[in-house]
């Protein structure tokens, strides 16, 4: 699903991309391939775009979950 993505974003167009949640090409596209709607992929993609287009630093962004309530 990861390849067939990759194969249909061959060009992408920065601002299309950064859309309202949701409305952008990327997260259609991964919708369309099968990709399921948490999958980090596509949020990957967009913050690649983001600091290729020179619209965000190259910073790491991290998902973490962490267990508040167990003691």
């Amino acid at each position: 699903m990861i390849t067939m993505l990759a194969q249909s974003l061959a060009e992408v167009d920065p601002w299309d991309a950064i859309k309202r949640f949701g409305d952008g090409e990327i997260n259609k596209a991964a919708l369309n391939c099968g990709l399921h709607v948490t999958c980090p992929v596509p949020m990957a993609i967009l913050k690649a775009i983001e600091v290729e287009a020179g619209l965000a630093l190259p910073r790491d962004t991290v998902i973490r979950f962490e267990d508040i309530f167990s003691e």
